[in-house]
């Protein structure tokens, strides 16, 4: 069970957190991450974002309609936290980042 805090004095409340929308790592081998989330793992790669100095950007994979895998080839040594960033779904986005500034 959650138990939210009340909010201070002219804070804003926070709203609630309603899931995972996506979460970012970060590989050495975007070949191989492809083959295990594509293949292996069966998600669909939506699209590859790519930029102009470095090519690939990151490649995307649907979980599902709410949740995605966003996979980044900016790893650079295997001692490296994998973990890039963790996306969370609200019920209010403004009200969250109203809460999240105060």
């Amino acid at each position: 069970m959650l138990l939210l805090a009340a909010p201070l004095a002219g804070q804003p409340a926070r709203p609630p957190i309603v899931g995972i929308a996506h979460f970012a790592l970060k590989t050495s081998d975007l070949t191989a991450a492809r083959a295990f989330y594509g293949c292996d793992l069966g998600f669909a790669e939506l699209f590859t974002m790519n930029n102009r100095q470095d090519g690939v950007f990151f490649a995307l994979f649907k979980v599902n309609d709410h949740q995605y895998i966003e996979v980044r080839p900016e790893l650079k040594d295997a001692a490296e936290d994998r973990r890039s960033h963790l996306a969370f779904e609200t019920t209010d986005a403004r009200q969250l980042r109203a809460y999240l500034a105060s």
